[in-house]
């Protein structure tokens, strides 16, 4: 009688993950496969594969090239720049940003924040420099007071001879616009001030906003 009454209570779980697992489609089709298998045959060992999160591990497994993130790596600041890169109309900010990732990844950013201790400042830094080409990025980081051998540490990562780059998009990225849109369009000022200022009195908060950002007074109120 026991063992019926365990059996009865495993039926509906059991019959759940039946329906389940039928009714699954595979994640990766013979398109895939053979896109997969074209770059791995016609690459270079140190290509890169650029996409969304989700399919990294599966271009790691079937193509053997390094990707620009995955499920282990979803959370990491890839999500801000791969969801930008997918959102600008302005072809030379993707580029900038494509030779960024294959260059160092967010190298970059944390060089410029190891110099300055400034998330903000670095960032505008950052997205300034990856529109100019190297010559023109080593002027403007001069204008910002970085020495030479800072100079030459930042542009090995946003200016390096990058390897070979692919990019792959799916139609089921579209699907997830909201996601990568999200990331893509995150506003650091925003949050800085929501984590931040609204905790001070309004005064206080004004004053931080225009030294932090340089906002005007009318702004900041």
């Amino acid at each position: 009688i026991l063992i019926v009454l365990l059996l009865l209570m495993y039926v509906n779980p059991i019959r759940g993950a039946i329906a389940i697992a039928s009714s699954d489609i595979p994640i990766i089709n013979d398109a895939w496969y053979n896109a997969l298998i074209a770059i791995k045959q016609n690459s270079t060992g140190n290509a890169i594969i650029t996409s969304w999160w989700d399919f990294g591990h599966h271009f790691k497994a079937l193509a053997e090239r390094r990707v620009t993130f995955d499920g282990t790596t979803q959370t990491s600041a890839a999500a801000h720049w791969v969801g930008r890169l997918l959102m600008t109309s302005n072809e030379l900010e993707a580029i900038g940003i494509l030779r960024m990732l294959d260059c160092g990844s967010n190298s970059a950013f944390n060089t410029l924040y190891e110099i300055n201790n400034d998330s903000h400042l670095s960032l505008k830094i950052l997205k300034e420099i990856i529109l100019l080409d190297k010559k023109g990025a080593e002027k403007r980081l001069k204008e910002f007071r970085f020495v030479q051998e800072q100079i030459e540490k930042i542009l090995e990562f946003t200016h390096c001879n990058p390897p070979e780059a692919y990019f792959i998009a799916s139609e089921d990225m579209i699907g997830k616009s909201g996601v990568w849109s999200h990331f893509g369009s995150w506003n650091f000022e925003r949050a800085d001030i929501w984590q931040n200022a609204r905790k001070m009195p309004q005064e206080e908060a004004v004053q931080y906003m225009k030294k932090k950002f340089n906002y005007t007074m009318e702004r900041a109120e």
